[in-house]
């Protein structure tokens, strides 16, 4: 059922990247502020890890004759190259409004289009391959967990009534071979708050979905509020779509009451102190994250039993011993 995204986006790769405009120089910000106002913006970007991807169009949008402009000509080739591309092509959806747009696309009338619109009309009506990227205010998706709970014929706001249609949706595009989803909300908070189960349900029953590959990529659970009623766990059956775990964004943007927008470091799992010790020791993070997790199986609050031994006024006090002897509180039976 589970499996790991072993690539780190933690949002310390978007601090230093020349990738097309950047955000801090559409703003006209001074150059003293452009770097950190910058990172800033791709941080609080609700493509998440297609943050590049929405530069990008923004560039496109800014100057209509760029890559734009190569990939439309492609279309009037040949009809060979017109199959190829809808073929190959993935449809990646970054917001709730274009996912309702999607899922709403009829067959177009029967009038005159250019070779371009057809191809587009193709790839959109009959996919191969679909991502729906969703980073949203937590609210939004607290709001979306109460829907999916609901028939899609329960009145609720326009971008909210969408998603409880997908699970239905998705059985009518008959070449869609590859639906893959990204989650996430835009708030330090941690993911654990979700009820995954309620917001993912309308994926059930599994006869809904036979013979298409699913893969949901979620952050991974915190212990301290992970629930096998609310959440996928390796100790409960697992669901019939597979489930990438990945470490959280670490980094968010905030803008203080003087305007003044500065980054600040938010670990949600490994714990924040567990993280510091983690890269002060050079400890696995694996490592880490299995004794905090055994450590709650228990009971054990292993970032504040560490954070107490942080406090201790006698420096010489911390040493390898002392830490060893709070993150082995975490062992697992058979490791003792």
């Amino acid at each position: 059922m589970h499996g790991s995204n072993d690539l780190t986006l933690d949002g310390i790769e978007r601090k230093h990247s020349n990738h097309l405009q950047d955000p801090a120089q559409a703003l006209s910000l001074p150059s003293h502020l452009q770097d950190h106002t910058s990172w800033a913006c791709r941080l609080q970007s609700s493509w998440g890890p297609h943050w590049k991807c929405e530069e990008l169009v923004q560039g496109i949008l800014n100057d209509s004759h760029t890559e734009w402009e190569a990939f439309r000509a492609l279309f009037g080739v040949c009809k060979k190259m017109q199959l190829d591309l809808v073929g190959m092509s993935v449809v990646d959806i970054v917001d709730l409004e274009t996912l309702r747009y999607f899922l709403d696309k009829s067959v177009p009338p029967v009038t005159e289009q250019s070779t371009e619109s057809h191809c587009l009309d193709a790839i959109l009506e009959q996919p191969s391959e679909v991502h729906i990227t969703l980073r949203l205010p937590l609210l939004t998706l607290k709001q979306l967990e109460e829907v999916a709970k609901y028939s899609p014929a329960v009145p609720s706001p326009t971008h909210l009534a969408v998603w409880p249609h997908l699970g239905s949706a998705i059985t009518k595009l008959q070449n869609l071979k590859r639906l893959r989803i990204w989650l996430d909300h835009t708030e330090k908070s941690s993911w654990s708050l979700i009820n995954e189960r309620a917001l993912l349900s309308l994926f059930l029953p599994p006869s809904r979905i036979t013979g298409l590959d699913i893969s949901v990529s979620l952050p991974r659970l915190n212990p301290r509020y992970e629930s096998s009623e609310k959440h996928f766990t390796d100790d409960t059956l697992p669901p019939p779509f597979t489930v990438q775990r990945r470490q959280r964004q670490l980094y968010f943007a905030e803008r203080s009451v003087e305007g003044q927008i500065h980054v600040s470091r938010s670990p949600d799992f490994p714990s924040a102190v567990l993280s510091e010790v983690a890269e002060f020791w050079e400890l696995p993070k694996e490592l880490v994250m299995q004794r905090e997790r055994e450590a709650w199986r228990r009971g054990i609050d292993l970032e504040a039993e560490m954070a107490a031994v942080f406090s201790n006024p006698e420096p010489e006090y911390i040493n390898d011993d002392v830490m060893w002897a709070v993150l082995d509180r975490g062992k697992r039976e058979d490791e003792e």
